[in-house]
């Protein structure tokens, strides 16, 4: 596993500070979902050492890019995909500047 790929999540995470409590709903679970998706990546990254890191990110992306398209109830599930991606897509874009 690459040091650097990971100390580039955490980094990342990092500037993904913790929500405050009296933010608005919706800028909360923006905020939230984003921390779960980098969470998410950098478990799949350290679990998966044998897969390169962009692999495991580009699978994410595919992934959430599925599901925020699919149709969920009226609570709007989608959201949680939609941030999902975005969260995935700027970490591919930090691993493919690292290389």
């Amino acid at each position: 596993m690459d040091s650097r790929v990971v100390s580039a999540i955490e980094e990342y995470m990092f500037d993904l500070f913790e929500p405050g409590r009296n933010w608005p709903k919706y800028e909360f679970r923006k905020r939230s979902y984003g921390r779960w998706a980098a969470e998410e990546i950098l478990k799949s990254i350290q679990h998966h050492a044998d897969i390169p890191p962009m692999q495991i990110v580009e699978e994410f992306v595919r992934r959430t890019d599925e599901f925020s398209g699919i149709e969920h109830d009226e609570r709007n599930d989608s959201f949680i995909f939609s941030v999902a991606h975005d969260v995935a897509t700027d970490i591919l874009d930090i691993l493919r500047a690292m290389n």
